[in-house]
């Protein structure tokens, strides 16, 4: 049977619609009624579930970043070098008020700061202390002084700011100075200069040392030696008379489970030695954990008590950090790697310890002390 034309128009029209009809409800179904459809004009329109599910999705994810950003900068802290810890503290204290400007109760920075800094065990002045307190207490302040409190809260923000800012200055000050003799010293082209230490000096960065300085240089390292062995040492340093001494001591001690105290004990007991003779004491800062430090900023207490020049740990970290075990090592081509082994220096290796010993020297006695090129 042949429809008429209109029938067929019709026709073709009731399956359109039909089609639309089940194509939309399909969809519906298998969106689990996150659209709907107006049958009447054909057009889709968003459904509630989905601003509901995009309003819980919102804080959620947020959250999940802010929580990203503070496990990153938390990590970031724990691996901050002792020279750099004034630094961490600056960006917690940066953080803390952003925070209170924007509202925010602003204690967990001061916090977390406060708690980094107890894990890392650092050396600590008593700067460092007043610091730690008044971060504790702001914090405090902060986290008590809830809706009780709102507009003393808001007068005292930037008194508890000014206050951090005043005393970390202070400290930043000081702990910068720790690192740095104030002896007056004067370069002697006769008298040498000697190194006395354990692998990292014995592997060779003494004689580096030597090619870039215009006085002898006298190589005393010892594959595995400990403070204790180093007394034993005590009479032929004194007998070279030197007029500085580059000391890189204490990293088997901790290895061979010798005591804080008792290493401390024979470190002095050198210094004193040296300083007998005349001699400029120079300590390296020895790095025995990436976190935390078991001996508590030996070296630097030391350099503190003694008014010696320090070599901050960085010089040796680096040489665990450019070899082939360490991940910055891993993504750096082999040619600018400064360990083979991932802890005693390659040739490279004994090259950087030697600048930074001489970057050290120049400090103390003027560019007169190195060689022309």
């Amino acid at each position: 049977m042949v429809w008429p034309r209109t029938n067929r128009g019709r026709r073709s029209r009731r399956r359109r619609v039909t089609f639309a009809v089940f194509a939309q409800l399909s969809r519906q179904h298998t969106m689990n009624g996150l659209f709907t459809f107006n049958l009447r004009c054909g057009r889709g329109r968003s459904h509630p579930p989905l601003a509901k599910l995009s309003s819980v999705l919102q804080p959620v994810l947020k959250r999940a970043s802010w929580t990203l950003l503070t496990t990153i900068t938390v990590v970031a802290s724990l691996l901050v070098f002792p020279s750099a810890l004034p630094w961490m503290i600056a960006a917690w204290i940066m953080l803390h008020s952003v925070f209170v400007l924007r509202g925010w109760p602003g204690w967990f920075p001061l916090v977390a700061c406060c708690a980094i800094v107890i894990v890392k065990r650092p050396y600590w002045p008593t700067s460092l202390i007043i610091l730690v307190s008044i971060m504790a207490v702001v914090a405090a302040f902060r986290a008590l002084g809830t809706k009780q409190l709102p507009r003393i809260r808001r007068e005292l923000a930037w008194s508890g700011i000014a206050v951090l800012c005043i005393s970390w200055t202070l400290f930043a000050i000081d702990w910068m100075a720790t690192s740095q003799s104030r002896r007056d010293v004067a370069m002697d082209s006769s008298r040498p200069v000697i190194c006395i230490g354990d692998s990292l000096t014995a592997f060779g960065y003494p004689d580096v040392l030597s090619t870039q300085i215009t006085v002898p240089v006298i190589n005393l390292g010892v594959d595995g030696l400990t403070t204790t062995d180093a007394l034993g040492m005590i009479g032929k340093i004194q007998s070279a008379e030197p007029q500085a001494v580059i000391i890189e001591l204490g990293g088997h001690d901790y290895l061979k489970k010798r005591s804080r105290s008792e290493t401390a004990t024979n470190l002095t007991t050198i210094i004193d030695a040296c300083h007998g003779v005349d001699a400029n004491v120079v300590i390296m800062e020895i790095p025995r954990g990436f976190i935390t430090d078991p001996f508590s900023g030996l070296e630097r207490e030391l350099a503190r008590k003694h008014d010696l020049e320090l070599i901050p740990d960085g010089a040796i970290r680096k040489l665990i950090l450019w070899s082939k075990y360490s991940p910055l090592g891993m993504l750096s081509d082999s040619s600018g790697h400064l360990s083979d082994d991932g802890l005693h220096p390659n040739q490279r290796g004994n090259k950087h310890l030697a600048n930074c010993v001489v970057s050290t020297l120049v400090k103390m006695y003027g560019e007169k002390i190195v060689k022309p090129e």
